[in-house]
């Protein structure tokens, strides 16, 4: 959303000098500054997820994706996904990831080549799958740019970067979501970037047999 130079400048500046902001004030950081609704938000906010979707729109896909630079965090890379609700603000984070239309999904499968509509119905649809047989957050899944979610029991997740992160393309995840690719063969073919604890999924997986043409 900006430039390189001016996000630098302003990532630098923002956590260099975070604990001098006088916004922390306690004369300011409190409910006569934000109002008793305000403060509620604030402390119920852990992802910019949640700041993402409560500044969109209703109902338009959000999605961000960015890099940190320095030494401390070179080369750690974070992405969030929601839908954004007709009911507006909610504590928590956007609702799961719900199964799609059966015969939409049925359709999309018998494709060969799928349009980037398939891969975003079948990304959730097999995201929604997964959640449901590994309920749990210890583990993110990313399929950029159609969708993430945290799945796996384990650590709960509630902020910050994930104990574990799954990235991969959604043409993969589906594959191995049907049964058509192995997670040992995408991950020796390096398909999958796959870091943490419980990050190997193969246990999970295939969600679904491929039906024949």
């Amino acid at each position: 959303m900006l430039g390189e130079l001016l996000t630098t400048t302003v990532a630098n500046d923002a956590f260099t000098q975070a604990m001098t902001n006088p916004v922390l004030s306690r004369s300011v950081f409190n409910q006569q500054t934000f109002s008793p609704v305000g403060m509620k938000i604030i402390e119920e906010t852990h992802s910019l997820q949640q700041i993402l979707v409560r500044n969109s729109p209703s109902g338009e896909d959000v999605f961000a994706s960015f890099q940190c630079r320095g030494l401390a965090l070179k080369g750690r890379r974070g992405l969030v996904r929601g839908r954004v609700r007709d009911s507006g603000y909610r504590a928590g984070v956007p609702a799961r990831l719900q199964p799609q239309d059966p015969a939409a999904v049925a359709d999309a499968l018998t494709r060969e080549e799928h349009t980037s509509e398939d891969l975003k119905l079948l990304t959730k649809h097999f995201l929604a799958l997964l959640s449901e047989r590994a309920p749990g957050r210890s583990v993110e899944v990313r399929v950029p740019p159609y969708a993430a979610a945290q799945v796996v029991p384990g650590v709960r997740h509630t902020r910050g970067t994930p104990p574990a992160v799954v990235e991969l393309d959604g043409a993969t995840w589906v594959a191995l979501a049907t049964g058509e690719l192995t997670w040992a063969a995408a991950s020796a073919d390096g398909r999958i970037r796959a870091s943490g604890e419980r990050a190997d999924l193969s246990a999970y997986l295939p969600l679904v047999q491929r039906p024949s043409n």
